[in-house]
């Protein structure tokens, strides 16, 4: 007698499947293929974004060509930011009286900092430290990358070491200052063209030629070995008066002070009548400090307190005053030339690439989740 088949039930919603058989709703779910959501994509082009738009100097420098651009003066290279990031050439005078060492890592020496005359500090030249491998410019021609001070790491430094300095001398012809006294001037401009700030206070040192005085400097020779011989002669030549000597000396040359109311021109004859070529005529200077506040303009020079200097008798005009750096100043980096960034180009490419891609799965990303909410 045939068994008879029991009717199958009806499987309850949500019920579990016996062991060994297959749920066929979860057979007929598709596979989800990759897993780049939207997070992951805003996140890989926020961080290319980030870094091409920081190499983007960089960049710009790589597709420099070999030969520098050539500058014409200082001024140029502060005029706007044309220059920036560009590889020039430019001839200049470096500031060798004030600098800085800076090292941005294991470099031995270190690179020297210094100040461009004529600049007012706001170009400053960037060389190598090593004196054993440094270049030296001869001809005063310099080659490298413009770049503006703040975009490199040790600004904020060479700025707090700049300030701690004291004053520097500077020098300043008679001209110039005549003309910042009668104009009652903030500023003045040194011989290479830069402008110095003027105060009340700032000091100055006042080189002033004696009247009626000179210099001698008696070198000693094979027949005047010692004083004694050059004080004889000179007191014969009717250049040293009775009972002269000298004020200082040395093995080889002794120095004298003597009257001249006629003038240098007058003591040189006299020592040339008397075949003395081996003495040297120069003026007594005598050097005087003041501040620059109390300095006035007189007719025909200057007047500190009750004491009248004509312009002819000064010889030159110093003043002490502090290097700062301005905020907009730039700096020459002879040590970095295009080809260095040869790099640059296939990686801006690679980032430009990956950043098609990725925005290209985030608009996907996107668009199904946008789909899935109307549904």
């Amino acid at each position: 007698m045939a068994d008879k088949s029991k009717p199958s039930k009806a499987r309850e919603p949500g019920a579990p499947f016996p062991p060994g058989e297959l749920d066929p709703e979860l057979i007929a779910l598709r596979a989800k293929i990759g897993g780049v959501g939207p997070v992951l994509c805003v996140a890989v082009l926020a961080f290319f974004g980030y870094m091409m738009f920081t190499l983007r100097a960089d960049l710009r420098f790589s597709r420099e060509g070999e030969t520098p651009r050539p500058v014409e003066s200082i001024a140029a290279l502060t005029d706007g930011d044309h220059l920036h990031d560009r590889f020039i050439h430019v001839r200049a005078v470096p500031d060798r009286g004030f600098g800085a060492m800076v090292s941005t890592g294991e470099a031995i020496g270190g690179h020297r900092v210094t100040p461009l005359l004529g600049s007012s500090d706001r170009v400053w030249l960037y060389t190598d430290g090593n004196p054993w491998t440094a270049i030296v410019a001869y001809n005063e021609l310099y080659q490298g990358r413009l770049r503006p001070l703040d975009d490199l790491p040790f600004a904020d430094g060479l700025r707090s070491f700049v300030e701690s300095q004291p004053p520097s001398p500077r020098f300043v012809t008679t001209d110039a200052a005549r003309e910042a006294l009668t104009s009652g001037a903030s500023t003045i401009v040194d011989p290479a063209g830069s402008q110095l700030p003027l105060a009340a206070d700032t000091p100055v040192i006042l080189s002033e030629i004696a009247r009626g005085r000179a210099e001698l400097v008696a070198r000693a020779t094979l027949d005047r070995l010692d004083e004694q011989a050059w004080n004889l002669v000179l007191t014969n030549a009717g250049v040293l008066p009775p009972g002269g000597r000298a004020y200082q000396g040395t093995e080889r040359a002794f120095w004298y002070r003597v009257p001249a109311p006629e003038g240098l021109d007058e003591i040189r004859r006299k020592l040339v009548a008397d075949n003395l070529f081996a003495v040297d005529v120069r003026p007594v200077v005598e050097s005087r400090t003041a501040k620059w506040g109390d300095i006035t303009a007189a007719a025909g020079g200057l007047k500190i307190g009750s004491r009248e200097m004509m312009w002819t008798d000064i010889d030159r005009i110093s003043l002490s005053v502090a290097h700062r750096i301005p905020d907009d100043a730039v700096i020459v980096l002879t040590d970095e030339k295009p080809e260095a960034y040869w790099y640059l180009l296939p990686i801006y490419i690679f980032m430009g690439l990956f950043s098609l891609l990725f925005a290209w799965a985030l608009f996907r990303s996107v668009r199904d989740i946008v789909r899935t909410q109307v549904r």
